[in-house]
């Protein structure tokens, strides 16, 4: 169990020095140290600077650094000041979202009843996903409304939080008086409200004053006669004006020979009020001694030196200071009302308060009857010795151990619960294609998958026919699309790794419903839409993702266009996964280079930049084993390119027609493979043309390979070649397994090959004719120390840099990064909406502070740069028919002068000022309505300004 404790009443200066401040501080303190294995978080209050430090240096030892976390709550909030209602209400959203981000189990408030005149947000979240605690302390001012609440906002404050108690989950009562308060008054359920107790610091005990110290606490005090004693503040219920009376109706001979000593804090008025009621009462000055402000270690030496310790008080939450005595050995009488007689716990050591009389008659027994005095001595220190924080602490663990339990439950399940089902592992859900498809990142999947494990309870969504392998469903559960789509809600994170190709369609859809982290093998997806819409041509897919993306007028040029592949190769057709995703993940910069470019500086907001996670260590097969199987001989030099060929992407044709102009194509102890499979028609008519010519004879394409098979191919090859061209901003996971294989790699310095260091492979220019590979060919066939020195190199680089368990950690350190910063985009977003109020507003420096709280507040989404071109003077004309064919035959000109990160929209603005695209823009340029957008209202983003027809067309 994650439990967050929040400690502001050790912060607050109406709490941290008094009874609630000193409670929460000792029990916090011991359920720390008496854990049970459960983790503890304490969360603390930036606007109380002070009191960090202190808390900070307690727990030092008992926490980690960590755990100690801090939230950046807004001063000047008091609810005293009704001016500070917009500053509460977004300093209490703060915490709520602040505290939803600690993920915990139950977060447990130690004081609900602060910020009536200090900073404190004490608010509960009862829409949290964790289970919500309150300590309890009492309910005098409910009870007791008419001394207490008689001020209207001092009642508005207190029933509000009346409420929240109301509504948390479970209250630790601090005594049973309480519990049954809380059960009889507020009708709070009595499987939920326990009584935890309460106890008394250690250093509350029997001492043994030497007559030198017993005669100068006497003199400071002015104490020159056994005395009675009682301490706790200056309350009309706590019955000072009572005991007083009561100590002038003592027999006079017991009266003149004791002092009555009032033992606390008292501002002036309150100490010439007692001295009247003293003085009315008939007693003389020196009889009734008011202390004022003492130490703890003096408070412990008047507990040892009273004759009696009296505590007449008509309510209270425990009657901490009868327990404190009692620790010291005093001889203890109180009150018989609500939780007194639970701490005293002898009957005939009470009185009724409300009895002059019988506060009088018990204090005559008390200091007469020596027997009896010292039996309460005796009876009450061992009684106090049953009070501990240990065991308090415990019975708030039981009590929050079943909370815990409650909320497992299926029955008692709380709105995503599942979430943190392991609540050490939040629950990830991982949508991607898996093993057995044949797919790159269905690989990827299988390796990176178990290294999560650590970090997460993952659920697998995939929604293929084919069985899931089994070394991933025996070990992760399964979901299908419909069934992660209903229960979205259980998962903490979602996690999409994203491709271009025909086993990622659904994942466009699902990220815009349920926004996730997308891991992007790809930067172009132009692939993926146009499968989406091949498959489906009613959605439109493609061309509503280019017009998204790249704006109407690149749409108009595709739909003008008779080459769709033109389409494909020149557009992304990726901002709708972009702008859906909470975070993007690439293995290169090259990617994040490339959203630069596309959509802007500010694009890629929530980007991260991971390595491509490689295993080495799945070599399991020698090179001579591994040739034996494949039918090689132990001396060939073995030259393999891996992966699908596809000469536009990847060079083979270059390769294979190097390879021909080599000697190597000739040499009958030299190979060259290229493992994969082959769908481009020309490089199967090239090979066949060269084979037949007898320019090459030893050069072949296996086709599709297992993962096992290639395992075979990588262990048996010399040498790696791996080019790219027209990248869509991938990593060849092929280079990664051939370095990480210690073999030797060419590639050429090409997107994301270009970070590749010069000294783990040999790097040849970006667009290396056939010479230059031809060269590097002959050098690695010639020069095998090298070439083996150079596949070393490219192991250990690999081994450092593509580690999986750094990569692991990599991944949830910039999937938790995300998430926080989707809490804090959320939380500006619910901020901004006490600017709307009518009636009052924040000022613009309140606002300002409010964003600069927030760490990190930009939006973590891609925001693409438009071009907004206005029609409205156009449209407005009743003889415009729409543009001429010869307007358009210009599209072409204005795409090459506008750049590629300005996206156009044509618009036009209505009667409410608002802008909305224009829909049936085929009709407007094409005459045509194959595909008609959506016109809709759309806002301006800071700095966006529509520029007119004619401004646009003129510079175009």
């Amino acid at each position: 169990m994650r439990l967050v404790i929040d400690l502001q009443a050790c912060q607050t200066e109406g709490s941290r020095d008094r009874g609630i401040g000193r409670y929460s501080f000792a029990l916090a303190d011991a359920m720390i140290r008496n854990c049970r294995e459960h983790e503890v978080l304490i969360a603390l209050n930036r606007a109380f600077p002070e009191s960090i430090h202190t808390v900070q240096k307690h727990f030092a030892g008992l926490l980690p650094n960590a755990n100690i976390v801090l939230w950046g709550g807004l001063k000047g909030i008091e609810e005293i000041e009704p001016k500070n209602v917009l500053r509460r209400l977004a300093s209490e959203r703060i915490k709520e979202e602040y505290f939803r981000s600690l993920n915990a189990d139950i977060v447990h408030t130690a004081s609900l009843f602060e910020g009536f005149v200090d900073s404190s947000a004490s608010t509960i979240a009862p829409d949290s996903l964790a289970s919500n605690a309150v300590t309890l302390y009492d309910l005098i001012p409910y009870l007791r409304a008419k001394h207490y609440l008689a001020d209207e906002r001092v009642e508005d404050w207190y029933r509000r939080r009346i409420l929240q108690l109301q509504q948390a989950d479970l209250a630790l009562a601090i005594s049973e008086s309480s519990r049954r308060e809380g059960i009889d008054h507020l009708g709070l359920p009595e499987h939920s409200t326990v009584n935890i107790s309460s106890a008394v610091d250690k250093k509350f005990k029997r001492i043994d004053l030497s007559p030198a110290r017993e005669a100068e606490v006497r003199r400071r005090f002015a104490l020159k006669k056994p005395f009675i004693m009682y301490t706790g503040g200056i309350d009309f219920r706590k019955n000072i004006e009572g005991l007083i009376d009561a100590y002038a109706c003592l027999p006079p001979a017991l009266r003149s020979t004791h002092q009555l000593a009032v033992v606390c804090r008292a501002n002036l008025t309150d100490v010439h009020r007692l001295e009247a009621v003293a003085a009315a009462a008939g007693l003389d000055k020196g009889d009734v001694v008011l202390t004022g402000y003492v130490t703890d270690d003096e408070l412990v030496d008047l507990y040892n030196l009273c004759k009696v310790f009296i505590f007449p008080s008509i309510h209270e939450g425990f009657g901490l200071p009868a327990l404190e005595a009692m620790s010291c050995g005093a001889a203890v009488i109180g009150s018989d009302c609500t939780s007194i007689p639970e701490v005293i716990g002898r009957s005939d050591a009470l009185f009724n308060p409300l009895s002059r009389a019988e506060i009088a008659a018990k204090l005559t027994q008390t200091l007469r009857d020596d027997d009896f005095r010292r039996d309460l001595q005796t009876s009450g220190f061992r009684r106090a010795q049953t009070f501990s924080w240990e065991r308090s602490a415990s019975v708030a663990w039981d009590a929050l151990e079943s909370i815990a339990a409650r909320a497992k439950a299926p029955s008692l399940y709380r709105v995503g619960y599942l979430e943190r089902a392991d609540r050490d592992k939040p629950r990830l859900a991982y949508v991607s294609p898996l093993p057995p498809e044949r797919s790159g990142i269905a690989a990827y999947s299988a390796m990176l998958l178990p290294l999560l494990s650590k970090y997460y309870e993952i659920d697998l969504v995939h929604n293929n026919g084919e069985e899931v392998a089994p070394e991933l469903s025996e070990r992760f559960p399964i979901r299908t699309y419909e069934e992660f789509e209903k229960t979205a809600d259980r998962y903490g994170r979602v996690v999409y790794h994203v491709g271009n190709s025909q086993f990622h369609t659904d994942m466009p859809r699902l990220l815009r419903r349920i926004p996730g982290i997308v891991v992007l093998h790809d930067f172009f997806l132009s692939g993926l839409f146009w499968t989406i819409e091949a498959r489906d041509p009613s959605t439109h897919a493609f061309s509503t993702e280019i017009e998204f993306s790249h704006g109407q007028l690149s749409l108009l040029e595709h739909l003008c266009s008779a080459n769709v592949v033109r389409s494909l190769v020149r557009y992304p057709c990726n901002l709708t996964v972009l702008e859906s995703a909470i975070g993007v993940i690439s293995h290169s910069g090259y990617s994040k280079e490339l959203a630069h470019r596309w959509y802007g500086e500010g694009a890629p907001r929530n980007w991260a930049v991971i390595p491509l996670l490689r295993d080495w260590g799945r070599q399991s097969v020698s090179r001579l084993e591994a040739r034996k199987r494949l039918g090689i001989d132990e001396n060939e030099f073995v030259v393999c390119s891996f992966g699908i060929v596809h000469s536009m992407f990847k060079l083979n044709d270059r390769l294979l027609q190097a390879w021909s102009e080599s000697e190597l194509g000739k040499t009958p102890n030299c190979r060259l493979v290229f493992v994969g499979d082959c769908g481009d028609e020309a490089f199967k008519a090239l090979l066949l043309r060269l084979t037949a010519s007898e320019q090459v004879n030893n050069c072949t394409v296996t086709g599709y390979v297992s993962d096992a098979d290639y395992q075979l191919w990588l262990s048996a090859c010399d040498l790696c070649v791996q080019l790219r061209a027209k990248s869509r901003g991938e990593t060849s996971a092929a280079v990664s397994d051939g370095m990480a294989a210690g073999k030797h790699v060419i590639v050429n310095a090409h997107a994301a090959l270009c970070e590749i260091p010069d000294f783990a492979v040999t790097k040849l220019q970006e667009n290396p004719s056939c010479s230059d590979l031809a060269r590097a060919l002959r050098f690695a066939f010639t020069s095998p120390h090298i070439s083996a020195e150079i596949g070393q190199r490219a192991r250990a680089y690999t081994e450092e840099n593509h580690d999986g368990e750094v990569i692991a950690a990599q991944y949830h350190n910039a999937i938790e990064e995300f998430w926080k910063r989707q809490e804090n985009d959320r939380l500006l977003a619910n901020l901004s909406e006490f600017r709307e109020l009518d009636d009052q507003s924040l000022s613009r420096y309140e606002w300002s502070e409010l964003r600069n709280y927030v760490e990190n507040t930009q939006s973590g989404h891609t925001r693409a740069e438009r071009l907004l071109v206005d029609l409205t003077k156009q449209l407005s004309d009743p003889e415009f028919c729409g543009f001429d064919a010869r307007a358009m035959r210009n599209s072409a000109m204005f795409l090459a002068m506008i750049p590629e990160n300005r996206r156009v929209f044509f618009v036009r603005r209505l009667e409410s000022g608002e802008y909305e695209i224009l829909p049936d823009l085929q009709q407007l340029f094409l005459g045509q309505r194959e595909y008609v957008t959506r016109g809709k209202p759309m806002p301006l983003f800071p700095g966006e300004v529509p520029v007119l027809w004619e401004e646009f067309s003129a510079v175009a």
